[in-house]
């Protein structure tokens, strides 16, 4: 990438900030205005344009966390040089290469306790909405025990893919394990959001999944939705009544989603 000009003037030297940058063994990069004007080749090669937004998101608030980007956990470490000026720097955690499902490329459950975590401190500090959706699959043991085990893991990769379809690039979804799932929506406006992407998801998964050349598999999806800060504070309360609220959309029938307290 090459250096842009800021609109503002640095406190310090623009060319002996970049000779820093390009002499880093990390992916690093000159953050201006909430805007990257000069990133290393390793930067470039770790980075995508749809997780710049993600990355810089909140450079202003949280000086580290923990990002995902294609996939890997990475410790993102934010050093301000001046007002205007913030050098970001990328590392690789040592716990990355357990951080996404082996079947599904999907983020795993460890990954989802260190990103929770961060993405709803990061909503309450900027007094957002952040959506809990909780997913189980419906008659996803019935493909199990008529087609077997290596037809349920073509069912969950499929599904997986489908979800991933739907989701914005700043939302995340993972693999709990089994046939359950959660996606975290980030600066959701409303409820009425919140729904019309879990009818989307519904919509995607119950489509036939061919398993090969002769069969078909279906399957369905109930889901269960709480927020911050309307149906609690805390992680484990959060997801909690999620997963309450999951078990309702059950009782009401297959390919359903409920509102926790509704």
């Amino acid at each position: 990438m090459k250096p842009s000009a800021p609109g503002k003037t640095l406190v310090v030297h623009l060319s002996a900030i970049y000779d820093i940058i390009d002499q880093l063994a990390l992916p690093a990069c000159l953050v201006h205005d909430n805007e990257v004007v000069y990133a290393n080749l390793l930067y470039n090669k770790s980075i995508t344009n749809a997780d710049c937004g993600t990355l810089l998101d909140d450079v202003d608030l949280i000086c580290s966390k923990d990002i995902v980007i294609n996939n890997t956990l990475f410790f993102a470490h934010r050093v301000r040089l001046s007002p205007e000026a913030i050098l970001v720097t990328l590392s690789e955690k040592k716990s990355s290469a357990i951080s996404v499902d082996s079947l599904t490329g999907l983020l795993n459950r460890d990954c989802f306790n260190a990103l929770f975590k961060g993405m709803l401190e990061n909503a309450r500090l900027k007094s957002q909405i952040l959506s809990v959706l909780f997913i189980d699959l419906d008659d996803f043991k019935l493909v199990n025990d008529t087609y077997g085990h290596e037809s349920g893991d073509i069912v969950l990769k499929a599904v997986a893919n489908r979800m991933l379809k739907v989701l914005r690039n700043n939302d995340r979804c993972f693999r709990l394990g089994g046939d359950e799932f959660v996606i975290l929506l980030t600066d959701v406006k409303d409820k009425m959001h919140t729904c019309l992407v879990a009818r989307r998801l519904i919509h995607a998964i119950c489509q036939a999944i061919p398993l090969d050349e002769s069969y078909m598999a279906k399957v369905g999806a109930s889901i269960g939705i709480a927020s911050f800060p309307h149906n609690g504070n805390a992680m484990d309360e959060i997801l909690e009544n999620a997963d309450d609220a999951m078990y309702q959309a059950k009782k009401l029938g297959k390919n359903n989603y409920r509102l926790f307290g509704q």
